[in-house]
């Protein structure tokens, strides 16, 4: 008896599940070329967030030890919140060069919500990946909402 009530239980469950709305993505990646010295205009859209571009920024590091530490390569992406509501989000970008090997890799965020209209510049340095990175000829931008 208590199978049988185990067995219909699930059975609905699996019914609702079916039923239900599917839930919004909540990641959204493009993958594409790497622009290296000039703004790439790009349009990658997550709910009201959108991307416009990035900016590859290589400081020059002569004479130093360590080229790529602190202020080491970075990408500076603009993101518009063209929504009706405040979003929260994350950033990925990921780095390859011609043989599809990851050379590069780092994250951004914004500090609270980005309002509807508004518009940000993130930073998404290149810290702890980031050696070969001039070597990259590609890139993967993720953009998550964080809700």
């Amino acid at each position: 008896m208590a199978a049988r009530r185990m067995i219909a239980l699930i059975g609905t469950m699996l019914l609702a599940a079916q039923l239900s709305p599917p839930l919004p993505a909540q990641i959204r990646s493009a993958r594409g070329p790497l622009v290296k010295d000039e703004i790439a205009r790009v349009s990658l859209k997550n709910a009201g967030l959108v991307i416009h571009g990035y900016r590859f920024v290589r400081p020059a590091r002569i004479m130093q030890k360590n080229p790529f530490g602190d202020g080491g390569p970075s990408l500076q992406v603009d993101i518009a919140n063209e929504g009706t509501t405040p979003e929260d989000f994350g950033l990925v970008v990921a780095l390859f060069d011609r043989e599809g090997r990851l050379v590069g890799a780092g994250t951004g965020d914004h500090t609270g919500k980005l309002d509807p209209g508004e518009t940000v510049q993130v930073k998404v340095p290149f810290k702890d990946v980031n050696q070969d990175a001039h070597l990259a000829t590609s890139l993967q931008i993720s953009l998550e909402l964080k809700r």
